[in-house]
């Protein structure tokens, strides 16, 4: 950072390194100098959000003649310093602090959140839907009909028509199902989905997936177990894959607590009633 009050003392501090900021090499910049020059003249850092901004400080009369997103005021020039761990008090009087790094307009400022890349999960919601599609191809009223309560699987997940179609189209737009048909009828058309490839394996994959928490056997463990069912698939790789889940849990919950804490009755009983389900689908059918 150059700081000075006259092209003098500037001339002084032509080259100055600050930790954790790559040398500027910025000339001395006079009243008459012109904006691209000393921008010309400043070394910059390779590309990267998390680098501090270059600034120099010119003149207000030079400042006057540059874009105002290129001008800092004394509160912005102590926060970029800070991120240097660097106390600086900010331009003098009559000196405007001018940022010379193009990063900076690339980049959003230090304080607000960076965007996080995220890697595509699907809700029970959409697990439903799509569950449903592999069994056949559908629209979306037929799968808000097999959602509704009541119904096999509304017992368990049920979902309205519009959180349906807004679950086809996000399921669309991840390639997991496909428009296959238009039906024409009474009504509005309707437009019939089908499963892709991609699709079917993501469910297949899905349904001998065990959950992660006890409270998840409600839910998504009770959905999994329908879905099977209505593809006449097994069941038995789904809850032998659930039990070792939870071996070490049952262990550490086995011990009939102490009743004065609640909530680790609570637990106790929860562990053993999700034992006591998984040892029921395990026994063989009667007759």
């Amino acid at each position: 950072m150059i700081c000075s009050r006259s092209a003098e003392d500037a001339a002084k501090l032509s080259s100055t390194v600050v930790p954790g900021l790559t040398a500027s090499n910025a000339a001395p910049t006079s009243s008459k100098a012109s904006a691209s020059d000393a921008a010309a003249k400043t070394v910059i850092p390779p590309s990267s959000c998390r680098s501090p901004a270059a600034v120099v400080v010119v003149p207000d009369e030079l400042a006057s003649s540059l874009p105002h997103a290129a001008r800092s005021s004394r509160g912005a020039l102590m926060a970029a310093s800070s991120r240097i761990e660097r106390s600086v008090t900010g331009p003098p009087d009559g000196l405007v602090a001018v940022n010379l790094t193009a990063a900076l307009d690339r980049c959003p400022p230090p304080w607000q959140p960076q965007p996080v890349q995220r890697r595509p999960t699907l809700s029970l919601n959409e697990w439903a839907v799509l569950g449903l599609l592999v069994e056949r191809p559908r629209h979306g009223y037929d799968i808000a009909g097999e959602l509704r309560p009541g119904t096999p699987v509304g017992q368990v997940w049920r979902l309205s028509r519009q959180l349906v179609y807004r679950a086809l189209e996000r399921l669309e737009a991840l390639g997991l199902v496909e428009p296959r048909r238009t039906e024409h009828g009474a009504g509005p058309p309707r437009t019939v989905y089908g499963p892709t490839r991609r699709g079917r394996d993501a469910v297949r994959r899905w349904l001998v997936t065990p959950v992660d928490h006890l409270r998840d056997v409600r839910s998504a463990f009770l959905l999994k177990l329908v879905l099977l069912e209505r593809l006449g698939l097994e069941r038995g790789d789904l809850v032998a894959a659930q039990r070792a889940a939870f071996a070490d849990l049952f262990a550490r919950r086995s011990a009939a607590p102490s009743p004065d804490s609640v909530a680790t009755l609570w637990r106790h009983h929860s562990a053993a009633a999700a034992a006591s389900f998984l040892d029921a689908l395990e026994a063989p059918p009667t007759c």
